[in-house]
């Protein structure tokens, strides 16, 4: 423990020396893996040179942008990437994203970042840390981007015949009415046929989620770890309800064992979510019964960085 300590410290020691770089570097790293990952789905219509310099260059504005900015390049990368395989599918999927982001993604862009990285999640097997961490981090803003990405991903598998019923090569803008109409049909009778073990899968999420979120304000020892531990317990037994009475589309096996992994992700994170802002300059005031007392508070970081501070420059009551 006291190694893993230590190991911590020095992790927070080197982020606060370059925290602006390693930000950078960490959201270009973080853009090119999602629209690399984004880029699989496109067909051999784009060569490999311009889809690598297209991912390149969503990667670069992804490490200069805001959260919304990101949303609306993921809509747009998305829609483009799938139009090489189908046009009607890009299209059905963008209004879905337009829809997310029109009602929720403008007014909580930073909130409906959630539903990106759950996405990513399910590809990699480890959906559940989305909630977990959402649980004991965000709160109730979270409800709507993670519950649209788990009935997202509960109709994933529609996503392969949709592209088969209307593939790029026979596209025709006088067929373009009907092929959507056909394609949108088969999506909503899948939507009809499986709906409710989705449904139960979401509940069971989104259920724990405001129970660990809940827990997790209670102003208690640990009260974080104890509304994770609760939240995934919650998860493995609400999506085996769902899978015994909704016949959700889950692995039985691998889910418990993806939320195990989850737990540990949040685990690590949690270890270092007491990270102190050392860019800013705080001003205090305090008094006793004889003086009122200003202190400007300078992170060491900056003030060996800057003379003034270092030299203990004197406050004058009109700064």
């Amino acid at each position: 423990m006291i190694e893993l300590n230590k190991f911590r410290q020095k992790l927070i020691e080197t982020y606060k020396y370059s925290q602006d770089r390693i930000n950078l570097v960490l959201k270009f790293i973080g853009g090119l893996l999602f629209f690399f990952m984004l880029s699989s789905v496109s067909t051999d219509t784009i060569s490999v040179p311009k889809k690598l310099m297209f991912v390149l260059l969503c990667a670069v504005i992804t490490s200069f942008s805001s959260p919304g900015v990101f949303i609306v390049l993921c809509m747009v990368a998305s829609a483009i990437f799938i139009a090489t395989a189908s046009v009607e599918t890009a299209i059905i999927v963008f209004i879905v994203f337009f829809v997310l982001f029109l009602f929720y993604g403008r007014i909580f862009p930073k909130e409906s970042l959630l539903f990106i990285v759950m996405l990513v999640g399910y590809k990699f097997k480890i959906p559940y840390a989305v909630p977990l961490f959402a649980a004991i981090y965000v709160g109730a803003r979270s409800i709507v981007p993670v519950g649209a990405a788990v009935l997202f991903s509960q109709f994933e598998y529609c996503f392969d015949t949709m592209v088969s019923m209307s593939p790029t090569s026979g596209f025709a803008v006088t067929n373009l009415p009907d092929k959507l109409l056909e394609v949108f049909t088969y999506l909503c009778n899948e939507i009809y046929a499986h709906i409710t073990g989705a449904l139960f899968v979401m509940a069971a999420v989104l259920i724990a989620l405001i129970i660990g979120w809940a827990i997790s304000s209670l102003h208690i020892d640990h009260e974080k770890e104890i509304g994770m531990g609760i939240a995934a317990v919650i998860t493995v037994f609400g999506v085996f309800v769902a899978i015994i009475l909704g016949g959700a589309n889950v692995s039985v096996t691998g889910m418990p064992i993806s939320v195990v992994i989850s737990v540990g992700i949040v685990l690590i994170i949690r270890l270092f979510d007491d990270l102190p802002d050392y860019k800013s300059t705080e001003w205090v005031q305090f008094q006793d019964s004889n003086y009122f007392y200003y202190v400007k508070a300078v992170p060491k970081i900056k003030a060996a960085r800057n003379d003034d501070y270092s030299s203990g420059r004197q406050y004058r009551g009109d700064e």
